[in-house]
């Protein structure tokens, strides 16, 4: 369960299996009662997504398409359903507005999970950045908590970063990234971040 005020980042290189462990992380929300709804750009956090080889599918109970939650929000105001939102083209711009416009939505709904994956696709936009960092400073007041998934920390926008409650994290060895875990964990944790294998992971909360 995450509480109101929480936000976590799962981050790490391809293949360290951040998207599974935000998968894991909003099942166990699923599993204490909290509603859910996740941007999922590759369609694979719901039980009815995209499954391959290398992916898991997430515990969401179905996904919807992102024009139609846009052209009709009432499902995810007014009800009570969680699923995974998805987008209806991988171009940053379309998917920019896309985040922003559903957000939004899920800002006004209040009382849910909101989660975000594949940061690096979208996450230049300074309309992203806006309603990330309002997110992450203000959610708690709608009881909104936040879990995003991202290859790499500069990913996640330093106000954000700033609120960050939990970070879990695979290997991470661009001096940038580094020095943004350290810059919010602290150095001691962020000088074993570079020095994880492949699998491994390490994670840091806030006290």
């Amino acid at each position: 369960m995450m509480q109101a005020h929480e936000c976590h980042a799962y981050v790490g290189k391809r293949g360290s299996r951040k998207s599974t462990r935000n998968k894991e992380n909003l099942g166990r929300c699923l599993k204490a009662g909290q509603r859910v709804i996740a941007f999922d750009p590759h369609n694979e956090y719901a039980q009815d997504g995209h499954a391959t080889d290398e992916v898991m599918l997430g515990p969401l109970p179905s996904s919807r398409e992102l024009w139609a939650v846009l052209a009709d929000p009432s499902e995810l105001l007014e009800g009570d359903t969680s699923f995974a939102v998805v987008p209806d083209s991988l171009e940053e711009e379309d998917l920019a507005r896309g985040f922003d416009e559903l957000a939004r939505l899920a800002y006004e709904a209040g009382d849910l999970v909101f989660s975000a994956d594949e940061l690096v696709l979208y996450f230049m936009s300074a309309r992203v950045q806006k309603r990330l960092n309002f997110l992450a400073t203000q959610g708690r007041h709608k009881k909104l908590p936040l879990a995003l998934a991202a290859q790499r920390m500069v990913h996640v926008p330093y106000t954000t970063r700033t609120q960050l409650t939990l970070v879990d994290t695979g290997k991470q060895d661009d001096p940038d990234d580094v020095a943004a875990i350290a810059k919010r964990c602290g150095k001691d944790f962020a000088e074993k971040v570079p020095k994880l294998k492949r699998g491994e992971r390490l994670v840091w909360q806030d006290e």
